[in-house]
C-alpha cells in the first residue's frame, strides 16, 4: 500500500512538472525575438540561486519556518511581489516584462509545490489548472498559518530569549535585524528602547569591558531624560570589533602553526572565502546573501556586490576547469582504479567539512 502511494504521489509530481514545462514552451518568444536571450538567462540564474538552497518541507506545523523559507526563495529572483500581493497575472505591458513575469511565477509555483510534502498535497485537493503561485501560496495560508496574534507572540519570544552564543556576534546581529523586521511587518509598536535594551541585554558578557564603557555612557543622564545609545552606530563598532578579535585569533593561530601548509590559514574556521574577509562565515556574509543587511548598507555596497558576484562565479568556472584537467590527467595514468574515489580538488573536500569555510 505505502509503495502504490508513494509511486501515485511521484506521478502526480511528474504531470505537474510536465504541464509546467509545456506552459514554458508554449509561452516562450520565438527564435527571432530579441528578448529570448534576456528570458532564457533569467531563468538560468533563478533555477542556479534556487537549487543551491534547502527547501524547508511544509509539514502543516512548521508554516511559518517555511513561509519565511519561501519568502526568501522569492526574493532571490525578484519576485516577492507575486506573494505578498497576491497577483495572478502580470500588472506590466511591456511583452519582455510579462513573460519575464510568467517565469517568476512558473518557478514559484514550482518551488512551492515541491516543498509540500505528500500529507499537505493530499490536502489541496485537484490541481489548480492555470499554476498561479498567489493562488496555492493563499490556499497553503488558509489551511496551515497561525493568526497574526500567535505569530507576533512566537517572535517576540524568539526575540525576549535571543542570546549571542559561541562569541559569534554576526549571527547574533543578522537574527536580531530578522526578527526585528518581522515583528515591524506584523505592526508591533514597540519604542527603539526596548529593541535597544534587548540588543544589549542579549550581548551577555561578551565584550563586557567595552560594553561598560558605553553603559557609563548611557548611564550618564543620571536622573535627567533618559539618552539612548545610537544603535547602530554601536551595532557597527561591536561588528568592527569583532572582526578583529578574529583576525587576531587567526594570526595567534598561524604563528603557532607555520610549519604547517599554507591551506591551513585559507581554511581558517572564520575566514569567508566569498568576500576574502575574515570574522564571519558564508552563511551570513552581507556581499553573498544582501537580504541579511539593511537597505542603506545594500545600496552603498551595490557595486561591490555584484563585483564579487561576477567574481566567484569567474572562479568556480575557472576551479571546475581545473578539476576537469586534473581527472583527465588521472583518467590516463596506471592505476586509476585506486583514484576513482579520491577527490581530485582537496579544496572540494574541505568545504564538505564540519567548518565554517
Amino acid at each position: 500500500m505505502m509503495m502504490e502511494y508513494m509511486k501515485k504521489q511521484d506521478e502526480r509530481m511528474e504531470i505537474l512538472i510536465q504541464k509546467l514545462e509545456g506552459n514554458s514552451r508554449s509561452q516562450s518568444p520565438s527564435n527571432q525575438d530579441p528578448d529570448k536571450d534576456k528570458i532564457d538567462e533569467f531563468r538560468k540564474n533563478a533555477k542556479t540561486k534556487l537549487e543551491g538552497k534547502h527547501t524547508i518541507i511544509l509539514n502543516g506545523i512548521n508554516y511559518l519556518e517555511w513561509k519565511s523559507s519561501i519568502l526568501a526563495d522569492a526574493h532571490l529572483i525578484q519576485a516577492k511581489d507575486i506573494l505578498t500581493k497576491e497577483e495572478t497575472m502580470s500588472s506590466a505591458t511591456a511583452s519582455l516584462d510579462i513573460e519575464l513575469w510568467n517565469r517568476k511565477n512558473e518557478l514559484l509555483y514550482t518551488r512551492i509545490f515541491q516543498s509540500l510534502n505528500a500529507t499537505v498535497r493530499d490536502s489541496l485537493g485537484p490541481l489548480d489548472e492555470t499554476y498561479m503561485a498567489a493562488t496555492l501560496w493563499k490556499n497553503l495560508a488558509q489551511r496551515y498559518a497561525i493568526s497574526h496574534a500567535e505569530e507576533r507572540l512566537q517572535t517576540t519570544k524568539k526575540m525576549r530569549d535571543l542570546r549571542l552564543k559561541n562569541n559569534d556576534f554576526h549571527t547574533y546581529l543578522a537574527n536580531f535585524r530578522d526578527l526585528k523586521a518581522k515583528l515591524v511587518s506584523l505592526e508591533e509598536n514597540w519604542t527603539e528602547s526596548t529593541y535597544h535594551d534587548l540588543f544589549i541585554l542579549g550581548l551577555g558578557d561578551w565584550q563586557q569591558e567595552f560594553i561598560r564603557t558605553k553603559l557609563d555612557e548611557f548611564y550618564a543622564t543620571k536622573q535627567g531624560p533618559i539618552q539612548n545609545l545610537n544603535l547602530n552606530e554601536l551595532m557597527d563598532q561591536l561588528a568592527t570589533r569583532a572582526t578583529i578579535t578574529a583576525n587576531n585569533r587567526s594570526s595567534t593561530a598561524n604563528s603557532a602553526t607555520n610549519s604547517r601548509p599554507s591551506t591551513a590559514s585559507s581554511n581558517d574556521e572564520r575566514h569567508c572565502h566569498y568576500c576574502e574577509k575574515s570574522g564571519h562565515i558564508i552563511r551570513y556574509c552581507w556581499f553573498k546573501n544582501p537580504n541579511l543587511a539593511n537597505t542603506e548598507w545594500k545600496e552603498h555596497n551595490k557595486e561591490r556586490i555584484e563585483a564579487l558576484k561576477e567574481k566567484n562565479k569567474n572562479r568556480e568556472k575557472d576551479k571546475n576547469k581545473e578539476s576537469d584537467k586534473e581527472e583527465n590527467l588521472l583518467a590516463s595514468q596506471p592505476g586509476r582504479g585506486f583514484f576513482a574515489g579520491v577527490s581530485s580538488d582537496i579544496d572540494e573536500l574541505m568545504k564538505h567539512q564540519p567548518s565554517y569555510g
